[in-house]
């Protein structure tokens, strides 16, 4: 029977037999014909999937007669895994063509989302067979579809009979969810209706290459409770790759390194986990960094409990018996002057060596960070050429114009460390060596 629809959404894919088809649509048959007997699909196949290396991943807007279609093409290579060497798919949405402008504004940053995503999932499903392919398939592009062609419908400013919420079922993947739209959230029974009954609230921040994640329970509890609401596969292959290898110290640049997984993946990673609250981010952590008290610290020391938290979390060994929660105190009141680790650390060790000697710095600061008790004063350098540079003992190293272009006081020293993987320290040695001197600005 035909379907009458303003706006479609659909998921194509390249057959070895039969060429260009539709797996996947929403509504269901709109694309094989419409009311009017039109086989729509049939003047945009082509387009969808080109195989072309220049419009991978680009977005393509074709028009005939009064049809249009918006869609994302994208290109798999690999000589091993499909019989045609590569796998050509594209995502998109059928439109009439004068409303093609609004449609493209509404729909093409999901559409484009949505594609990376299906294509790092296809990517890191190596060893999936085709049944468990098309099973995360089916249970995945439904949802998406809907929303895109609700939003493509809305888009095109046409009446479309509202359809009551539907709940989200519990046993859907939450990576669906995240897959969708990120950062959507149940609020209420009036909550869109072009998600699904979700509301869409501001997005988690992204994480950068230089900050530390940490997370806010155990690697073994995350993916276990993962697994036992919503399946073996809960988490993305990628997040599960990720979690058991975040410890607290390597920035998410190193965390790409040890867990094997390209850097653009893994901060996605991390931001889906913060998105579930199971990830918090802190700085790199070195001796010379300068941080600045906040007035949450009147709270831990009117809560006995969080100073028995803080006191369990910041010290170690057998001394930590004798140790309480104000001695942890005490040394973040230290910081209201916004001072740096070391220069409180070398005033607390002739005051009370033993708190210091049970403290362990690193998990100092990052109870302070995470609970809002410090806030980092990021250091922005800039190097300049001396008046008289200094004779180089040795002969210039291969990162200096990369660290020199890299301090032009628009990037903080952390996201210069990372980019050259070298400590703080040792960048200011190499530059004053080389005659550069430092001017720092801190905010």
């Amino acid at each position: 029977m035909p379907v009458t629809c303003v706006a479609r959404a659909f998921y194509a894919e390249f057959d070895d037999v039969k060429g260009p088809v539709v797996l996947y649509e929403e509504p269901p048959g709109c694309l094989t014909r419409d009311e009017e007997g039109r086989r729509i699909w049939e003047c945009f196949g082509d387009y969808v999937i080109t195989g072309r290396e220049p419009l991978d991943g680009v977005a393509v807007r074709a028009r005939a007669g009064r049809d249009a279609v918006l869609c994302v093409p994208q290109i798999l290579r690999s000589e091993t895994r499909y019989v045609r060497n590569a796998l050509l798919f594209g995502l998109g949405v059928a439109v009439p063509g004068a409303d093609l402008p609004a449609a493209t504004g509404a729909c093409l940053p999901a559409l484009q989302r949505l594609s990376r995503s299906l294509r790092a999932l296809e990517a890191e499903a190596q060893d999936a067979s085709w049944a468990a392919r098309k099973e995360r398939l089916e249970a995945a592009l439904p949802a998406v579809l809907e929303a895109l062609e609700r939003a493509a419908a809305q888009a095109c400013r046409r009446h479309v009979p509202p359809a009551p919420p539907t709940p989200w079922p519990a046993t859907r993947d939450p990576n669906v969810l995240a897959l969708a739209r990120p950062w959507l959230s149940r609020r209420n029974a009036k909550a869109s209706v072009v998600h699904g009954g979700l509301d869409e609230r501001r997005p988690p921040p992204a994480v950068e290459p230089y900050e530390v994640p940490i997370l806010l329970a155990r690697p073994r509890d995350l993916l276990r409770l993962s697994s036992h609401r919503y399946g073996d596969d809960a988490w993305d292959l990628a997040v599960q790759q990720v979690i058991p290898h975040v410890d607290g110290v390597r920035s998410a640049k190193q965390l790409a390194r040890a867990a094997r997984v390209d850097l653009d993946v893994v901060l996605r990673s991390l931001r889906v986990l913060r998105h579930y609250r199971c990830l918090a981010v802190v700085d790199t952590f070195q001796y010379q960094n300068v941080y600045r008290a906040t007035d949450r610290l009147s709270r831990l020391a009117a809560s006995r409990r969080a100073l028995e938290g803080c006191a369990r979390f910041c010290f170690r060994g057998e001394a930590r018996k004798s140790l309480q929660g104000l001695d942890a105190l005490r040394l973040y009141c230290a910081f209201q002057d916004a001072r740096s680790v070391k220069d409180v650390l070398l005033e607390a060790a002739r005051a009370a060596p033993k708190v210091v000697a049970a403290l362990d710095a690193r998990a100092f600061v990052a109870f302070g960070l995470v609970h809002g008790l410090l806030v980092r004063v990021h250091r922005f350098p800039v190097a300049v050429r001396a008046a008289q540079p200094s004779r180089a003992r040795t002969p210039p190293p291969p990162f200096l114009d990369r660290l020199v272009f890299l301090c032009d006081g628009s990037r903080r020293m952390d996201a210069v460390c990372t980019d050259v993987d070298l400590p703080a320290a040792r960048c200011d040695a190499e530059l004053r060596e080389h005659g550069y001197a430092t001017i720092d600005v801190y905010r």
